[in-house]
């Protein structure tokens, strides 16, 4: 018999009327633990650059930041949990309707692995905030993306700045105090290359306290609806009705690549179906048509370097960050080299015969055997991460030469009942015809698992590899 999940209830202090016949007992959590208040964060958002705030866009901006707070605050002792927040809004009346409820808690239930249950009630104080002159027009930006301190996205807008002419608003949600020079550096280039064709927009997410979060929980998950959120505001507000989204394929799916039985432990950041259902809960919003889109969900990490690569300086490259552990919780920390983001970053440079940039800084190279002084992880552990990325290989390779190879892909997806969704996702974020979904995934992990074994052959202590690591895999589930 599974165990009962915990259950935690909160409320948002800001603007919040007496809440303790609705839901007694209730942890209270105000907004103001982001550095700056809400009036500076919604600056950032439109009055810096453009007009006044819809009442319904102010609403969704800090129930966002609510639930990533709230998020934090609840550690995990198994892996779901139950939550039932009091959140005081502008228009009750609409976020407590069916449609935008039912889309509010499918799309936070996917990404989270959670269960939602959300009291909206009418704010004591109005949102107000004094008006900003203008800066962007509307006929300024073209096209709304995020970007972040990754590969990918910066692949992805060199990409559309060589093959168009549109000019984009970047949208970065700035979670660590490094991400600004980077991505400050990264634009900065751009612009010098391509005309001045990216307009950023950079808000300020840090928290205070932060040396006390040592205790909370670390996967957030809720980090990714946040992010989106503030994308669709931004678009938005510029009378956009799409954010543009640049990931591989591979780290998009995110398939276990494993007989798991907790898929839902796995990332789900940009998976398909959570952009469809962020898609759907924004167009429900705002009563009109929005859609977040994936443009690379087919294409691997590898085939986004070949799109960009030698059209960059080897600084831009260098400056990217793949690794899931950035920054390393200290001051300019290196890449890990051994995380998965970082190994698939290392095998899709070598697929190409490209030498990575940023070789000789990770903090353990997986082609030399060299680890920087201080990573105090045995042997064993340190080769751990590899020997199970080859059993995933094992795994894919059994699937994709089986008589019916999407059925025992999907089985690796770890939710095979979820196919008409998933199919009908792709095909909605990538622009793909459904009937081509399985066509367009089979090629892309076969593409994936020949980059895998071209870089696998690379390394110059593969053998050695094997030998000290435990012959028998985990099974369990693995985040």
């Amino acid at each position: 018999m599974k165990s009962q999940l915990p259950t935690y209830h909160y409320f948002l202090k800001d603007g919040s009327p007496d809440i303790g016949s609705i839901l007694p007992n209730a942890i209270g959590i105000h907004l103001k633990e982001y550095h700056g208040n809400g009036d500076h964060l919604w600056q950032e958002v439109t009055y810096r650059f453009w007009s006044n705030p819809r009442p319904l866009l102010a609403d969704l901006l800090s129930i966002a930041r609510f639930v990533y707070l709230v998020d934090c605050r609840s550690k995990r002792s198994q892996w779901g949990r139950n939550f039932r927040v009091v959140i005081p809004v502008n228009a009750p009346e609409i976020w407590s309707s069916s449609l935008v409820m039912d889309q509010l808690i499918n799309a936070l239930g996917f990404v989270s692995g959670d269960q939602w249950d959300f009291i909206f009630v009418k704010r004591v104080t109005p949102f107000t905030i004094t008006s900003q002159p203008s800066i962007i027009q509307d006929s300024m930006v073209h096209k709304v993306c995020l970007l972040s301190e990754g590969l990918d996205s910066i692949c992805g807008i060199v990409d559309h700045l060589q093959n168009e002419d549109a000019k984009f608003l970047a949208v970065s949600a700035l979670m660590q105090h490094q991400s600004h020079s980077i991505i400050n550096s990264t634009i900065g280039t751009l612009n010098w290359l391509y005309d001045n064709r990216i307009a950023p927009l950079q808000v300020p997410l840090y928290r205070k306290n932060s040396q006390k979060r040592g205790t909370e929980e670390d996967t957030h998950r809720t980090r990714s609806f946040l992010l989106l959120v503030i994308g669709a505001i931004a678009a938005l507000t510029l009378n956009q009705d799409r954010v543009e989204i640049f990931e591989n394929g591979i780290e998009a799916f995110n398939f276990p690549l494993q007989p798991s039985r907790c898929p839902e432990r796995f990332s789900r950041a940009m998976h398909p179906i959570f952009l469809r259902r962020m898609s759907l809960l924004v167009s429900e919003i705002v009563d009109k048509p929005f859609s977040f889109s994936a443009p690379y969900l087919f294409s691997t990490k590898a085939d986004l370097v070949k799109l960009i690569y030698g059209k960059l300086p080897e600084s831009s490259l260098i400056e990217t960050v793949s690794c899931m552990h950035f920054p390393q919780r200290k001051p300019n920390g290196d890449q890990c080299g051994i995380c998965m983001n970082c190994m698939l970053r290392r095998f899709a440079l070598s697929s190409l015969e490209i030498t990575d940039p940023y070789q000789g800084r990770y903090q353990f190279d997986i082609y030399s055997g060299h680890r920087s002084n201080g990573f105090t992880d045995n042997e064993d552990a340190l080769w751990q991460p590899l020997y199970e990325f080859q059993q995933k290989i094992h795994w894919l390779k059994q699937a994709l030469g089986a008589s019916k190879p999407f059925r025992e892909l999907l089985l690796l997806s770890g939710e095979p009942w979820r196919q008409e969704e998933l199919l009908q996702s792709a095909a909605f974020v990538s622009g793909v015809k459904e009937d081509e979904v399985e066509t367009h995934l089979l090629r892309l992990y076969r593409k994936f698992e020949w980059e895998w074994e071209i870089g696998r052959e690379r390394i110059p202590a593969i053998s050695k590899i094997l030998q000290f690591v435990p012959h028998e895999f985990n099974e369990d589930c693995l985040v």
